[in-house]
């Protein structure tokens, strides 16, 4: 079940009880493994960098309470145990040419041409073609 839920698009306040705590577990795994992967990538660029002086072992250890500290606390990365994503309102939807036009007054920054005002006017901007439509 943890497979599926890793790369599910859900929404939290549609999932029961149990599948709520599954999802943020996959998620606090996902944030385990990413703080250890950027630990270990971290810490190869400062043992090639310092070439095993102490910075090693510091950088190691930051990234390692990094991980663990995502792990803990998943919702700051993912914003999901709190359902800070399911507040987010949904984007707008895009004008249609017609209401374009009866809002701005205009097409793209161009003032309307006669023609354009005719089909507005009289319901048809279909007839002006493909691109208006």
């Amino acid at each position: 079940m943890v497979s599926r839920l890793i790369n599910a698009d859900v929404e939290l306040d549609d999932l029961e009880p149990e599948g709520r705590r599954a999802y943020v577990d996959a998620q606090r795994w996902i944030a385990l493994w990413d703080g250890i992967a950027i630990g270990i990538g971290f810490a190869g660029i400062v043992i090639t960098v310092a070439m095993g002086h102490g910075l090693v072992g510091i950088g190691f250890v930051v990234m390692l309470g990094v991980a663990i500290h995502r792990y803990r606390n998943p919702d700051e990365e993912y914003g999901l145990a709190k359902g800070r994503l399911a507040e987010m309102p949904p984007p707008p939807e895009p004008l249609s040419w017609e209401e374009h036009v009866k809002k701005y007054g205009h097409r793209d920054g161009e003032p309307l041409t006669d023609a354009e005002e005719r089909a507005l006017i009289n319901g048809h901007a279909s007839d002006l073609g493909d691109e208006h439509a």
